[in-house]
């Protein structure tokens, strides 16, 4: 089975594909914006856990879809 390849921002950071990368930044503007609306129209503490969500959400999807570096090189 041919595997797609993966990136990684650092060394020894988890590896995902480019469409892995896409939809974390996809996600990372959608609660940017979604933030910033909230500021203006609720209040800060609303932003806050949309924030909050946002990186919950980015942080489950790297785990769960990224690969770390084997140890052995």
């Amino acid at each position: 089975m041919d595997e797609m390849p993966r990136y990684a921002i650092r060394r020894g950071a988890v590896r995902l594909t480019r469409g892995q990368w896409v939809v974390l930044g996809g996600l990372l503007a959608v609660g940017a914006v979604a933030g910033i609306v909230l500021v203006v129209a609720v209040s800060v503490a609303a932003a806050g856990i949309a924030w909050g969500l946002t990186a919950v959400v980015v942080a489950l999807v790297a785990a769960v879809n990224g690969r770390w570096p084997s140890s052995s090189g």
